[in-house]
């Protein structure tokens, strides 16, 4: 075995130390399993009795926890805590509900099964998508004030922490409201309200860092990444990895960012591997 090329660290031993992580969607978008899943977009089941929502999530995530725990996935990017009530709303499909109160009863059945599954939850997108456009493609300003989130977007995330979600996943929305400079994945008061409101002490992960909406935050692949753990994030979501890791490792090197910041963040993915049975 050889050592990572990047950080001269000590290789993994067994293929099972890794996270191995996809993004499938109880709601019901995945790329990966078409027709290999059932797909029945939350919209469908608008009308249908509460008892039939939560057995119809119940049985979806089972059914895709047990498949990707088969493939040797354990930790999904999902579910989507995001509201949304309108068909021309760029997350409707994806979301988990229109209303804050149904949706925590599904995103608690889907992290409570996936957990019974032994797979990983990651609630996104922090701190809710809302109304905005599709952030793979472009900048998006959500200015929407913090009551508005606390009396709704939030409440679908609390449920999905109480429920003992293993991490979430930071939007690239620029939320006024905490921050009217960066992105909620760049920003450090964003991170900070996660932590200090809500009370979350898992994983914090970016969403993917190639997307549109950040693209203007710095000059290469390198510097996005120290931005995005100089924020708060304990894992980052790239496309690539040989400018990031350099990058960060020569931002601890001139104090940049701190050893302590990074020992916290691999204790926190240690923690969810011992969780998830990944490490003993």
């Amino acid at each position: 075995l050889k050592p990572c090329p990047f950080c001269g660290g000590i290789p993994f031993e067994r293929s099972y130390d890794m996270l191995i992580v996809i993004g499938c969607e109880p709601c019901g978008y995945h790329r990966a399993f078409n027709g290999l899943l059932s797909t029945k977009p939350s919209a469908v089941l608008a009308s249908a009795p509460e008892s039939a929502v939560k057995e119809y999530y119940h049985a979806d995530a089972h059914e895709k926890a047990v498949l990707l725990s088969k493939v040797g996935v354990n930790l999904n990017l999902a579910p989507v805590c995001d509201l949304s009530d309108n068909p021309g709303d760029y997350i409707y499909y994806r979301s988990a509900a229109g209303d804050a109160e149904t949706a925590q009863e599904i995103i608690a059945t889907i992290v409570e099964r996936f957990q019974k599954d032994s797979v990983g939850c990651t609630l996104k997108h922090f701190p809710g998508y809302g109304a905005n456009p599709d952030t793979h493609t472009g900048i998006s300003v959500d200015s929407r004030d913090k009551e508005q989130f606390r009396s709704a977007d939030f409440l679908p995330f609390e449920a999905g922490i109480e429920a003992g979600a293993e991490a979430v996943m930071m939007s690239h929305n620029i939320v006024t409201c905490m921050d009217n400079a960066l992105p909620v994945s760049l920003s450090p008061a964003a991170h900070e309200l996660l932590r200090e409101e809500l009370g979350f002490t898992g994983v914090i992960i970016t969403d993917d860092l190639a997307m549109e909406a950040l693209a203007q935050y710095a000059d290469d692949k390198g510097a996005l990444a120290v931005m995005a753990v100089k924020a708060g994030n304990d894992l980052l979501c790239t496309d690539t990895c040989e400018e990031e890791i350099p990058a960060v490792i020569e931002a601890v090197k001139k104090g940049e960012i701190s050893e302590n910041q990074i020992n916290t963040s691999v204790l926190r993915i240690l923690e969810m591997k011992l969780k998830l049975g990944i490490i003993e």
